[in-house]
């Protein structure tokens, strides 16, 4: 469910239209609700058929209608063409990015979260007079730092080579039929 504030197309017909076309675009395809401002309006099974036939129109007439709604959206924001101009610039490089064979995924995840993480990263170190303890002290918190370092540390392809040598070994001897499927 997708809620759309945009204070300058409030109450206006494009600005109706622009929230039909998000709840056509939700994610959650199984339960799809419109929020326009109040309670959420749950669909009909029907409606819903007929709200996913979007999937079906061809991407010749989706990307420019997106193209459009994109600019819509980042204008409409702060009402500044700074804005426009940093998503097409975004967007060229996730272009560029996904021509060259990199995932876009974690792009945009680093971009969404990083200022969150950051504001947060902050208030907790002023919080704690700038030292990082309080950030493992906690069980919690303490295990997934942990799971972090490991990950990053079994991505290194030498780390993670003698971590399957190892796991083989361990099965070989636990199941003496074990082989190593790949």
């Amino acid at each position: 469910m997708w809620d759309m504030e945009t204070p300058l197309l409030e109450g206006t017909e494009l600005g109706e239209a622009l929230r039909k076309i998000t709840a056509l675009i939700s994610p959650g395809a199984a339960h799809i609700e419109i929020q326009v401002s109040g309670p959420a309006i749950p669909l009909s099974s029907a409606t819903k058929h007929h709200l996913l036939r979007i999937a079906q129109v061809p991407r010749s007439i989706m990307m420019p209608i997106i193209f459009v709604l994109c600019v819509i959206g980042s204008y409409s924001l702060s009402s500044r063409l700074f804005d426009v101009y940093t998503m097409l610039g975004f967007g060229t490089l996730v272009f560029i990015m996904r021509r060259n064979g990199y995932p876009a995924a974690p792009f945009v995840l680093g971009l969404v979260l990083g200022d969150i993480l950051d504001k947060n990263l902050r208030r907790g170190l002023v919080l704690s007079d700038g030292d990082l303890l309080p950030f493992f002290s906690r069980p919690i918190s303490a295990v997934l730092a942990v799971l972090v370092l490991w990950t990053f540390i079994t991505n290194v392809p030498i780390i993670h080579a003698a971590v399957l040598r190892w796991r083989d070994a361990v099965m070989a001897r636990v199941l003496p039929a074990f082989r190593r499927s790949s």
